[in-house]
């Protein structure tokens, strides 16, 4: 192999330009043997092989992923393909539970976007029908309707038992119950709390859905039970579906606890015309 002529060689600020490594960078570098010049000028001054900027680039991504300096150092003094391989493996593995992280994390902060978006345009005094998007939630274990159930008492086990149901917290919570029968009976506690996530095991389909709102404390439902039923009567609905129950807006996105929003939607099935008839 050829010996690197001065003249061929890159001094630490050319060399600095290539790699995009800032020369306080690389004299720290070489200082602690992580990569150290090819040779010295008389002059002393640090001089790189155009080679090196293949390692420095090699370093800069290990160090930007965290990498111990000491790991690369060891790495890198005595290098083999076996041991580069390993080290290659190794943050491979790393990257992709980083990106499994922030990928959830991205799905948590678009899911609260999208709710408390829709949450600005909602219209609290009038009961609608609505095309609604696919989506996917978890359910939590079915909340006790004996005795005196209480919102708050009814969310902390949820909450606490969230993990036996692979359940992510970070996600909006909402409630679900099966029927509108099971919703009007227990209008405070949902018969399950449900998590909001697209990593959710249960979809609530596409379609048309009776819509309405209500603002106030967290278990407070108004009189949004009594105007859906009204609406659908009069419009030839039945209420024989599921209730979903989302806050679009919390207290992540108001102080005010009286200004939360709950948007309660259940499937629009049109009423056969001897039971429209019976309705009415």
């Amino acid at each position: 192999m050829d010996t690197l002529r001065d003249d061929e060689a890159m001094p630490i600020s050319l060399f600095s330009e290539y790699t995009g490594i800032p020369q306080s960078t690389l004299r720290f570098y070489d200082k602690h043997g992580v990569l150290t010049p090819a040779f010295r000028s008389d002059g002393n001054a640090r001089r790189y092989s155009p080679f090196q900027i293949i390692l420095a680039k090699a370093v800069r991504v290990l160090s930007q992923m965290k990498v111990p300096l000491e790991t690369i150092t060891s790495h890198f003094s005595e290098r083999t393909p076996e041991s580069m391989l390993n080290l290659m493996s190794a943050q491979t593995f790393s990257i992709m539970r980083e990106i499994e992280r922030l990928s959830t994390a991205q799905a948590v902060l678009t899911t609260y976007f999208n709710l408390i978006q829709s949450g600005l345009s909602a219209d609290t005094e009038t009961i609608a029908v609505a095309d609604m998007d696919e989506m996917r939630f978890s359910l939590g274990a079915p909340n006790s309707v004996t005795g005196d159930p209480s919102f708050y008492s009814s969310f902390v086990r949820f909450c606490s038992g969230a993990e036996d149901y692979g359940i992510n917290l970070n996600f909006p919570v909402g409630g679900y119950s099966t029927s509108f029968k099971d919703f009007r009976s227990s209008t405070v506690v949902p018969e399950y709390f449900a998590s909001i996530t697209p990593f959710g095991n249960r979809i609530r389909p596409a379609g048309k859905y009776i819509v309405g709102y209500v603002r106030g404390y967290y278990g407070n439902v108004g009189d949004v039970t009594r105007r859906m039923l009204a609406f659908a009567a009069a419009n030839g609905f039945a209420t024989d579906g599921p209730v979903y129950q989302i806050y679009l807006q919390d207290e992540l996105s108001q102080r005010d606890p009286t200004q939360y929003l709950l948007r309660i939607t259940t499937p629009a099935k049109r009423l056969s015309r001897s039971r429209t008839r019976q309705a009415r």
